[in-house]
């Protein structure tokens, strides 16, 4: 191969390489993640999730078929929770970007919070969605507050409680519990 072919090889390869990576986002979250998983408890250890190509697919499962939400919807509703007899509960689903967009992480609970102050339920975030969310909504009758950092039943550090969207919290998140 001659000298003016290696280089026009190299230099094609260079090119392509940077077109890819300059298209590619830094924080690009999973291509069409919708995850399940069950909350821990203070004596039991979150589930490990389930996880599927829409938001819709994903709500259906974490209700067991209860909810079946249109094509191409993105949230859910107060509303559409209470008019099912739900066997599991929905705590809150997270979303990787602010506006409740993106992909998400639906969290689930044997039942609702009970009315003392202790921790009901927790999670920890793993490692590919650990300071990655943007934005979270509380469900189930609990009050949810995700924090910068935690571990294990506690968490500590920068919080924000309820149903949220960017701010301070925007890229933080490592650990939520409800009570």
């Amino acid at each position: 191969m001659s000298l003016l072919r290696k280089v026009f090889a190299l230099s094609s390869a260079l090119l392509l390489a940077t077109i890819f990576f300059a298209s590619t986002p830094a924080h690009a979250a999973p291509v069409a993640q919708h995850c399940v998983a069950e909350a821990g408890t203070p004596t039991t250890a979150p589930g490990a999730p389930t996880c599927f190509a829409t938001f819709p697919e994903a709500i259906s499962f974490a209700t067991h078929g209860l909810i079946k939400l249109p094509a191409g919807a993105t949230t859910l509703s107060t509303s559409q929770l209470k008019t099912a007899a739900l066997a599991t509960t929905v705590l809150g689903v997270s979303y990787w970007n602010t506006g409740y967009s993106g992909s998400s992480y639906t969290h689930t609970g044997s039942s609702g919070c009970d009315t003392s102050s202790d921790i009901d339920f927790y999670f920890q975030f793993p490692t590919a969605w650990n300071d990655k969310a943007g934005s979270g909504r509380e469900y189930g009758l609990c009050d949810a507050t995700y924090w910068d950092n935690g571990h294990g039943t506690y968490g500590s550090g920068a919080s924000v409680a309820a149903d949220w969207s960017g701010g301070a919290m925007n890229d933080h998140a490592t650990f939520i519990e409800w009570r």
